[in-house]
């Protein structure tokens, strides 16, 4: 169906006007200045209030991934990684068949008894094994930065997400986290997840439905 001519002509007006109010120029103009401008002006600005958080980070982290709905296991290294997926898979009942991030593909799944395969989750996935970017103390979230090694579709298809948690990745805030990702890639990515446990909703008459979004089940793992 084609959008009405005067529909059309109405946006390109009301965004002309946007343009010359904030000096952008016409489309395909250098905003190279303006950019500037506003990275100058973001990093000139302070922080909004911050809570006062716990010394232990890892520890207030555990805590409230707890408490958003989540299961989270401690394990000392993360060649021990397969062995906690099969104990997880066999305490849900489900099959120890589970789609990995290629940053896990190289450990000794098969011996573990777990079978693993280095690709994307699809739909018919029950079970996937992501990393993360960071873990925020404050919440108990986990923050997933997509790229061509991290899928999207691994967070969002399969019931039941197993998150990887390096403790050196578990900062305070979600702010601190924003500030790490900045750090390590140069900028901020275009998309960008925070996790809070389980999918969840009650947004049909107030009832409560877990999965409506995403997994049914989150289940984090820190490592170290």
């Amino acid at each position: 169906m084609s959008r009405d001519i005067s529909t059309v002509l109405g946006r390109e007006a009301i965004l002309k006007r946007v343009r010359e109010a904030v000096g952008a120029g016409a489309p395909g103009a250098d905003r190279s200045a303006a950019r500037a401008h506003a990275l100058a002006y973001i990093a000139q600005n302070a922080r909004g209030p911050q809570p006062t958080l716990e010394a232990d980070v890892v520890e207030r982290f555990v805590k409230w991934s707890i408490e958003m709905g989540s299961t989270v296991a401690c394990i000392a290294s993360v060649s021990e990684l397969p062995a906690e997926v099969k104990r997880y898979c066999d305490t849900l009942k489900v099959p120890p068949k589970v789609s990995v991030w290629p940053q896990f593909g190289d450990l000794a799944w098969t011996s573990a008894g777990v079978s693993a395969e280095v690709r994307p989750a699809v739909g018919s996935d029950l079970t996937c094994v992501t990393g993360v970017a960071a873990g925020i103390a404050e919440t108990g979230t986990i923050l997933i930065t997509p790229s061509a090694d991290a899928h999207t579709a691994s967070v969002l298809l399969p019931e039941n997400h197993i998150a990887v948690v390096p403790s050196a990745q578990i900062v305070g805030t979600m702010e601190d986290a924003i500030e790490k990702v900045k750090a390590e890639r140069g900028s901020v990515p275009r998309s960008m997840n925070f996790i809070s446990g389980p999918s969840r909703t009650a947004d049909i008459e107030q009832t409560l439905v877990i999965g409506a979004h995403g997994p049914i089940r989150v289940h984090v793992i820190v490592v170290g």
